[in-house]
């Protein structure tokens, strides 16, 4: 038997792994499944990596994903000048979130359900009776950076780890290119981060996602602004239908080793996430099919996470470093150099560190 400390990502995909071969109890305190992001969109990179993501999911177990491929990102910098981007093969793959029968949750969900997984809501676990910590990003309120709930692999605080935040909205019938991502670059909407515009079918989350953590408590009104003042943002939600909002903060750093006290750190709780542009999904998803092939097979969980993505997050946080002293004339500059480049072979020649996808 195996108890496990949260539903989101990272817990569910280690649950279903570990359920093909033993018992698991799962504690989630919110009341239901995907309650935190609500039906969000969340983009997976898919250039310059070792494997094809939809391989890799297909490796770890997973059949019949929904994905959304996206072939063209555009940037913007804050004069709304773009940048844009064209590939034969998928940039991205995006994935949705929540209650949805098409969501990543719902196909893990399924699994777990089918292999006999029990879940408890609205519940928070007893920390000394779990084995396999999954509680994800610092548990925030929208006035406030809140607390973690569980004991973390580092003590980490805003000002101790590289840390990002955001605030965001989930639509439908929004009005957007297929197949195509958008990313504004404006410190005025991102501090010292990005804007994202991440379409799924009729479903599309836009996001302010930001590293200067001064400015949290301020996001609903930056991103309201956003909103408003931002033409391409006003003209993709004209006519949309607006499901939700939501708010996170999460800690990232290196850790020595995932394992503290005999328990397994999976996903965000470990501090697994890419420190320069926030990505965590795919962490958290082999983090958490990592724990459970330890669990049961007796491999060195450490070794797995740090051979798969280790060298990622150093590089992540190498960029972040140089990211946090970007200004709009900046972003203003990069863009007009990357913007006759269409073509991703020539795009991965030429660009920086800092200015990745």
């Amino acid at each position: 038997m195996t108890k496990i400390a949260g539903a989101g990502i990272s817990g569910l995909s280690c649950a279903a792994k570990l359920s093909e071969s033993q018992e698991v109890t799962v504690f989630e305190k919110s009341k239901d499944l995907g309650a935190k992001f609500g039906q969000s969109v969340f983009a997976v990179r898919a250039y310059n990596t070792q494997k094809d993501f939809n391989e890799e999911l297909k490796e770890i177990g997973f059949k019949n994903v929904s994905l959304y491929p996206i072939y063209t990102s555009k940037k913007f910098s804050p004069s709304l000048n773009c940048q844009t981007l064209k590939s034969k093969k998928p940039l991205f793959y995006n994935v949705l979130r929540g209650k949805s029968s098409e969501s990543i949750e719902a196909n893990l969900y399924e699994r777990c359900k089918n292999n006999g997984v029990e879940f408890i809501f609205g519940k928070a676990a007893d920390f000394e009776d779990v084995d396999v910590i999954a509680t994800g990003a610092r548990d925030v309120k929208i006035t406030g950076l809140g607390e973690a709930p569980y004991s973390r692999v580092g003590s980490g605080t805003a000002g101790d780890y590289p840390c990002k935040f955001g605030y965001g909205a989930n639509f439908v019938d929004a009005s957007i290119e297929n197949n195509t991502i958008y990313i504004f670059y404006d410190m005025n909407y991102a501090p010292q981060g990005y804007l994202y515009v991440a379409p799924f079918k009729e479903s599309v989350t836009i996001a302010s996602v930001g590293f200067d953590v001064s400015k949290f408590k301020e996001m609903p009104k930056i991103f309201g602004k956003a909103l408003k003042e931002n033409k391409i943002l006003s003209e993709i939600i004209d006519g949309a239908t607006e499901l939700s909002h939501f708010s996170y903060i999460s800690d990232y750093f290196l850790p020595k080793t995932a394992i503290i006290k005999g328990k397994y750190y999976i996903g965000e709780a470990a501090g697994f996430g890419e420190a320069s542009k926030g990505f965590g999904f795919r962490y958290a998803l082999l983090s958490g099919y990592f724990a459970a092939n330890s669990i049961l097979e007796k491999y060195d969980y450490d070794q797995l996470w740090k051979n798969s993505f280790l060298q990622e997050l150093k590089e992540g946080l190498k960029a972040r470093s140089m990211i946090q002293k970007m200004t709009n004339q900046d972003y203003e500059s990069l863009i007009a150099i990357y913007k006759n480049i269409d073509n991703l072979q020539d795009y991965m020649k030429k660009k920086s560190r800092i200015f990745n996808l």
